[in-house]
């Protein structure tokens, strides 16, 4: 998620005027509440009515070399407490992380019957990465409570979960990024490790469903433009190099895959083709529904096929996944 500074956080509602005779729908308005937020990203609304936000930070002038290049990290994530038109950060210090326009911290938060806040820090990378990293990472990737004064205690290693059984086995990768609060526990969307995890009152992780990659078809210009895909994403077969020799050429010409079915490794779809490539499910959002189930969201991974995203209903008591709602393109909170 990209940051942007000054995104308003804005509630639609929709009127609708009863006229007497067949009600007239009116356009949705929206009235801003806050302005200033730091990469807003989940949010709930408290029983007394104040609006709580997860504010994933600005990142920091600290910086580090990765694997992914250079990383910036400082405390500047938090938890916003909106209420009366103004906004009391209830939570700071956060560790808030960020690579070029990426940010990363805080993803979520949700409310305990007890009260108590919780809060779900992203990570998105092999959680062995969390070896090489600062002290202050050391919280990437966990649930943590929120304590009265501020300060907050570990309460479940989300990331370790996946190191240690990584249930849909494509890359061992962890982005802890949604939270619900469940009979039970916390239910937690990892939309690195493609799964749906639940976190009971001990601090235990389990498994609940695992969402595994699916095909979607993609139009052969739409991939050629796209240029290679990152390491373990879907994308467009490499082109042909300019040095293959004429017979290679024509033995691929000749040899053109049929409507629907995937070239061969090395080849390039024609014009007009559209062509099959397994895509990452990525779950970003979780809710309980009334009927107690769990609606998760998905993002899809690239190269993000438009339609491609739904919503799954999941049966909490046998893991079973049934589609609720199709045809969305990346879903990011329901």
């Amino acid at each position: 998620m990209k940051t942007r500074d000054g995104l308003a956080l804005a509630s639609a509602v929709a009127a609708i005027a009863l006229l007497g005779t067949p009600a007239a729908a009116q356009g949705p308005t929206v009235e801003v509440l806050a302005e200033g937020l730091n990469a807003p990203r989940g949010l709930l609304v408290a029983p007394d009515g104040s609006i709580w936000v997860a504010e994933a930070g600005a990142a920091g002038e600290t910086c580090m070399e990765t694997p992914r290049g250079e990383a910036c990290y400082g405390p500047s994530g938090a938890v916003a407490r909106i209420a009366d038109g103004s906004i009391a950060r209830v939570y700071e210090g956060l560790t808030s992380a960020g690579a070029g326009p990426e940010v990363g911290g805080v993803s979520d938060i949700a409310l305990a019957d007890d009260g108590s806040l919780y809060l779900l820090m992203n990570l998105g990378d092999d959680p062995a990465a969390r070896a090489g990293m600062p002290p202050e990472f050391a919280t990437a990737g966990w649930l943590l409570k929120a304590a009265e004064n501020g300060t907050t205690e570990p309460i479940a290693d989300i990331a370790a979960f996946e190191t240690a059984n990584n249930p849909e086995p494509t890359l061992v990768d962890s982005n802890p990024y949604s939270l619900a609060a469940a009979d039970g526990g916390f239910v937690i969307a990892d939309a690195g490790g493609n799964d749906l995890l639940m976190v009971d009152e001990s601090g235990a992780v389990s498994l609940i469903a695992t969402f595994p990659p699916f095909e979607a078809m993609f139009p052969a210009e739409m991939l050629a433009a796209m240029g290679p895909p990152p390491e373990g994403e879907g994308g467009p077969p490499a082109e042909p190099s300019e040095s293959s020799a004429p017979e290679e050429a024509e033995a691929t010409e000749s040899a053109a895959p049929a409507e629907g079915e995937a070239p061969a490794e090395g080849e390039a779809p024609a014009a007009g083709e559209m062509v099959p490539l397994p895509v990452e499910w990525v779950p970003t959002s979780v809710v309980v529904g009334p009927d107690g189930a769990y609606y998760v969201g998905q993002l899809t991974g690239g190269p993000f096929p438009i339609g491609g995203a739904s919503v799954l209903r999941v049966d909490p008591a046998t893991g079973e996944t049934s589609t609720y709602a199709t045809g969305f393109t990346n879903i990011i909170d329901i």
